[in-house]
């Protein structure tokens, strides 16, 4: 049983990170890898305060503005504060406004920082996760490595990189399946930078198709602004909705009828849309499409 305490009992994130700091130091493992739960100078992983930390920034876009702030300069304010004292840093290249912050978070805790512009390296060539936005993960991650190899004296094994790359998977994110003699695509693209780096991707992979989409956002999400994004390499969207259960936090979608409303003043006044708000026979429905207009191809994000 977990006691409370003043600022109330602890969360499920915050239970799980305590029990990975506890196997980490039995274990007393070489390096440990943390991701914040969300921003980060409140996150749970922030009571990390060596100097030998090395934070690492991927590319900062508008989510989760209802905490974080309804800017880029004040989301990448809570991110930057993960930084440490005579630390080290590095990101991905970020939007001027976002590296402005970055860079005087970093000069005001006499930090080093890098920013790194994504590598067309033979290690990560054959990336087995799809979209332009993974080349740059991948970019970030080989860039921390090679760091962290430099200062602290090991050697990268280059084939051992290269076959990692290659065999990495990530279930949920350009996630290609076929199901029913259809290509079914599930992602998670849940804020507007990450829908345009994901239709980007789309696009460049499947060259002059349109696509039927199942859709459902996350209460909170800018769903009109993806819609904008969406709409215009669609085939046809069907809307649905879920309610479900995530760590302690309930996760309900928007209403699939305030969505259509969003379709109907994005769209053209014909365009194929239709709502199922029960999930799964919005999916029956979708996988059993037929005719020479509504595609092989099905595109699903449920987050």
């Amino acid at each position: 049983m977990v006691g409370k305490t003043f600022h109330g009992p602890l969360t499920y994130f915050e239970i799980l990170v305590g029990m990975a700091f506890l196997i980490f130091s039995e274990k007393k493992v070489d390096y440990a890898v943390m991701e914040t739960g969300l921003g980060g100078r409140y996150d749970g992983i922030n009571v990390v305060s060596r100097q030998d930390k090395l934070s690492i920034l991927t590319k900062i876009g508008l989510d989760h503005t209802n905490i974080l702030g309804k800017t880029i300069e004040k989301i990448a304010l809570q991110k930057a504060m993960i930084i440490n004292e005579k630390s080290q840093v590095i990101s991905i290249n970020q939007d001027p406004k976002a590296e402005k912050v970055i860079r005087g978070v970093a000069k005001k805790r006499n930090a080093s920082i890098q920013f790194i512009i994504p590598m067309s390296l033979h290690l990560i060539k054959n990336l087995g996760l799809l979209g332009d936005y993974q080349q740059e993960n991948a970019s970030l991650a080989l860039s921390a490595v090679n760091y962290l190899s430099q200062r602290d004296g090991f050697i990268v094994d280059k084939v051992k990189v290269k076959k990692v790359f290659e065999m990495a998977k990530f279930p949920g994110r350009f996630d290609i399946q076929k199901i029913a003699n259809k290509v079914v695509i599930f992602d998670g693209a849940h804020n507007p930078q990450k829908m345009e780096a994901f239709i980007d991707s789309l696009i460049k992979k499947y060259s002059n198709k349109k696509f039927t989409f199942l859709l459902a956002f996350k209460r909170g999400k800018d769903y009109l602004d993806m819609l904008k994004i969406i709409i215009p390499c669609a085939h046809s969207i069907t809307l649905t909705s879920f309610n479900t259960k995530n760590q302690d936090m309930i996760n309900a979608s928007v209403d699939p009828i305030e969505i259509g409303r969003g379709i109907a003043r994005n769209a053209r006044t014909d365009f194929d849309f239709e709502i199922i708000p029960d999930l799964k026979k919005a999916w029956k429905v979708v996988l059993k499409k037929k005719g020479a207009n509504c595609g092989d191809r099905v595109v699903v994000f449920d987050w």
